[in-house]
């Protein structure tokens, strides 16, 4: 397989661009169609039926999840922060 040009911009994107070209996505949901991958022209083959692995699939939501969660707590954490210092009555420029 050849790619003769490649204009993403992460290692992550790169590999995902040469696995969609090697293995094809199949576009079965309509979550699948509607996402800003397919104007690029990368699918994310995570979210892709055709491989779909329970327990792969299991731990790969619980992951998401806890990386959900985490980015709330950051947030709140941040905002609570914020809150502080506006009280305070410093100001951020």
């Amino acid at each position: 397989m050849e790619i003769k040009c490649l204009t993403v911009k992460s290692p992550l994107e790169m590999w995902k661009t040469v696995f969609c070209n090697k293995f094809p996505q199949k576009l079965e949901t309509t979550s699948l169609r509607h996402t800003k991958q397919e104007t690029t022209g990368i699918f994310n083959p995570s979210k892709d039926p055709q491989y779909a692995e329970s327990f792969i699939d299991t731990a790969r939501k619980a992951k998401d999840n806890e990386l959900e969660e985490k980015r709330r707590q950051a947030e709140r954490k941040m905002y609570n922060l914020l809150q502080q210092v506006t009280s305070e009555g410093l100001l951020i420029a």
